[in-house]
């Protein structure tokens, strides 16, 4: 219990010096005990001092002084030759390895560029999402802020030095299947804590399963995570269409047991070597959830069978289940 309030104080205090949001930092600690069941009178009467230390950081603190500690490290095999320190990025924003003058500690920042029009709470919905994770395999959060010289708000992450489950696919011959197992019960660990605490992904694929210095999963990018409180289920279409649910895809309400499916997809590449939508010989010129509830099963049965060569076992105890069409018969 104390180790896990040290792990939610580290988080709070990144997330309270640099969001500066409306929750004072007694309240946003006092919340998150209570959602880690670490509520306790002694473990809190511990926290008193470092809670005045605290408050007193995130009052003098500014996001300028905080980014100057922070600068680019080029990668060994950069994405891009042009921007070594490029680690990769999407729809929500671009990930740049940097080092951090302090620790002298390597970090994965995500930057997302701030637009006037935009809500404030669109760039810290994810920062919060990820201060309230307390998991071996969610990607670390340490604290955000906003970049005064580049007008974007930044994410200080946890760097996974293997880079994620896409290149795995792409680059590697074949993973063994000892690894595979335990990628997938790694990975499944860390969405059933997520679902526990009432959050959703909403885009599971390769490309968001890291892989840390010792090749375990780190689940990342929370960008269209959504923290759903008492809704069971959600009707937005977000995410990769490869990966969507049958229901997600057709525009019907889905729930947790849509990022299983995405977990399906990836099991199925990991097996099959081959990507999903990819195209040519290299990749399955299908996805699986533009087709209707039929065409889906055939599609289905021929990725099964394709799998199946490599792990019997694996095909027909997981992987039929996570990509059943029917989201409650899927686990």
């Amino acid at each position: 219990k104390q180790k896990t309030a040290y792990e939610i104080g580290v988080r709070l205090v990144g997330s309270e010096m640099c969001i500066r949001d409306r929750f004072s930092i007694q309240d946003r600690m006092k919340s998150l005990f209570q959602r880690h069941s670490v509520m306790e009178d002694r473990l809190m009467g511990g926290m008193e001092k470092v809670l005045a230390a605290v408050e007193s950081l995130r009052l003098t603190a500014s996001p300028a002084s905080i980014e100057s500690q922070y600068e680019l490290v080029s990668v060994s095999n950069p994405v891009n030759a042009k921007f070594p320190s490029y680690l990769g990025g999407g729809a929500f924003g671009d990930v740049y390895l940097k080092r951090c003058k302090l620790d002298n500690r390597l970090y994965a920042c995500k930057e997302v560029l701030l637009r006037p029009k935009d809500d404030p709470a669109v760039y810290t919905r994810e920062a919060e999402i990820l201060s309230s994770f307390v998991h071996a395999h969610i990607a670390r959060y340490y604290l955000s802020f906003v970049s005064m010289e580049s007008n974007k708000f930044v994410l200080v992450m946890e760097y996974c030095s293997n880079r994620s489950l896409a290149e795995q696919i792409e680059n590697v011959v074949q993973a063994p299947e000892e690894s595979i197992r335990k990628w997938m019960k790694q990975s499944l660990d860390a969405l059933s804590y997520m679902h526990g605490m009432s959050v959703y992904h909403r885009d599971i694929k390769p490309e968001n399963i890291l892989l840390d210095g010792r090749y375990n999963v780190k689940l990342a990018d929370m960008g269209t995570a959504r923290a759903v409180g008492n809704q069971s289920v959600v009707g937005t279409v977000i995410g990769s269409i490869t990966y969507m649910s049958y229901e997600k895809a057709h525009q019907m309400e889905y729930n947790d047991r849509d990022d299983v499916w995405g977990l399906g997809c990836v099991l199925a590449e990991l097996l099959s070597n081959r990507r999903l939508c990819a195209g040519g010989e290299s990749g399955w010129e299908v996805c699986l959830s533009e087709y209707e509830s039929v065409a889906v099963q055939n599609i289905r049965e021929q990725i099964m069978n394709a799998c199946k060569t490599r792990s019997a076992q694996l095909s027909d105890a997981l992987l039929v289940h996570l990509l059943e069409v029917d989201m409650k018969q899927r686990w």
